[in-house]
């Protein structure tokens, strides 16, 4: 499998992984259309020191007029695997302990957006738009993110 070519924003504030991931999404889906992650923050209904809701979040991505769909929990693998042969990317909504790239002694947050660009048969490729936990492209084995994800209460959805 490839990987889709997501152009990658780092998010500005710590507030904003949603936003960023679904600026990203925009960017991918109307490439000549660039929003600013201020907007996107306002439409998603961001809130300093607090973030945004799954459901706001999904919401702002309808209002900009994306196709998003939730992805099925029980079928997680097969339909971010769907989405992405579709050519989709998918917003994930984490906890950061499931990221293996994530250190303890960074700020504790317990929940974290990414956007999943591509999966292969070891990997799940993520634009993590935290700088300080991942960035562009990250490789997280496909075994564990999926095992960590189902053992918490998660949410994806595709754009």
């Amino acid at each position: 499998m490839s990987i889709l070519g997501v152009r990658y924003f780092q998010q500005e504030t710590d507030d904003t992984c949603a936003p960023a991931c679904l600026r990203m999404a925009l960017a991918f889906r109307f490439p000549g259309k660039l929003v600013t992650e201020t907007d996107v923050a306002k439409r998603c209904r961001c809130l300093k020191g607090r973030g945004c809701r799954v459901d706001d979040v999904f919401r702002a991505a309808r209002r900009y007029r994306l196709a998003a769909h939730w992805l099925d929990n029980s079928n997680i693998e097969a339909d971010v695997k769907a989405a992405l042969n579709a050519g989709c990317p998918a917003i994930a909504n984490v906890q950061l302990r499931v990221l293996p790239y994530y250190l303890p002694a960074q700020p504790p947050r317990a929940w974290h957006s990414v956007l999943i660009v591509g999966m292969d048969d070891r990997y799940v490729y993520l634009h993590d738009p935290d700088p300080s936990l991942g960035g562009p492209q990250r490789a997280v084995e496909r075994t564990i993110f999926f095992s960590g994800w189902m053992n918490h209460p998660y949410s994806a959805y595709r754009l």
